[in-house]
């Protein structure tokens, strides 16, 4: 089997079992993002692990002991809760209920209603690990996302004894747009070419190592509508935002496919909050 025919059984097999998880889950109706000091939150299969980005299905108990404090983003309103210990509060499909009430803030977020992609951004993120082979050529973006750029840079993991490599971008139609050998693991693409928005392509990254061993992999990549584009830039957080507003930044950027884009919120918010492994796993993914 070649590489590709491979890499696409194994995609497949991912997609099948990822499928059948996703039939199990509970929808997840909140999501987490910001939490300091006491908090506790359970599911209706047991308790949830506080801290940013867990997400909550409906009916979850929250828990808040004095000097605790934990933001809530509810997905199908864009509503952001913010409870102040001591509080108590359960979690609704369209809202949060709690008491004392007064210790829970109602805002409306800046990025407004938000519906999570599959299986969801915690369990996407095992799955698309777990999905990664040490024997193909590991790409660093640009693969299975939407991409605000328009003259992206390609980037791959180094492959020991290998190179040069070899690069090639396709359209939808398989038409050969550039190829380029570079000893780099990087590559931008010249000005002469420009990217459509709302378009796909593919883009595949080879190399040999001296004994004759192949190294490959492609990505898949759509170039954001210039609709998507500028609600990007309206949204972005300003320079000094907050946690929990960066936090609702990247899981917008998530529910649209902006994959590459959301990572990089992640890892900022995972070196800033270095104890949260769902930030390094969201990161990572």
């Amino acid at each position: 089997m070649n590489p590709r025919a491979f890499v696409l059984a194994s995609i497949a097999s991912t997609i099948l079992a990822a499928a059948s998880a996703h039939a199990q889950r509970v929808p997840t109706v909140a999501m987490v993002t910001d939490l300091s000091g006491p908090v506790k939150l359970e599911g209706a299969k047991g308790q949830l692990p506080p801290g940013i980005a867990t997400e909550l299905p409906a009916d979850a108990r929250i828990e808040v002991a004095a000097g605790g404090r934990v933001v809530v983003l509810v997905l199908a309103t864009g509503a952001e809760y913010t409870l102040s210990g001591p509080v108590s509060a359960q979690v609704r499909a369209d809202g949060l209920t709690g008491a004392p009430a007064e210790r829970l803030a109602r805002r409306t977020s800046s990025v407004g209603k938000v519906k999570l992609r599959g299986e969801g951004l915690a369990q996407a993120a095992v799955t698309l690990r777990s999905s990664k082979r040490q024997e193909t050529l590991p790409l660093l973006n640009l693969t299975g996302t939407t991409t605000l750029e328009t003259r992206p840079v390609f980037r791959w993991s180094a492959v020991e004894g290998a190179g040069p490599y070899r690069f090639e971008l396709q359209d939808a139609n398989g038409t050969v747009l550039h190829e380029a050998r570079t000893e780099t693991t990087e590559l931008r693409l010249p000005e002469s070419i420009a990217l459509v928005e709302a378009k796909a392509y593919t883009w595949e990254v080879t190399a040999r190592q001296a004994n004759g061993m192949r190294f490959s992999n492609f990505g898949d990549f759509t170039v954001a509508a210039a609709a998507v584009r500028a609600e990007a830039a309206r949204l972005k957080p300003a320079r000094g935002a907050g946690v929990s507003e960066r936090v609702a930044y990247a899981t917008w950027l998530a529910s649209q496919d902006l994959n590459d884009e959301a990572r990089a919120v992640w890892a900022q918010l995972a070196a800033e909050r270095p104890d949260n492994s769902a930030l390094k796993a969201l990161s990572e993914r």
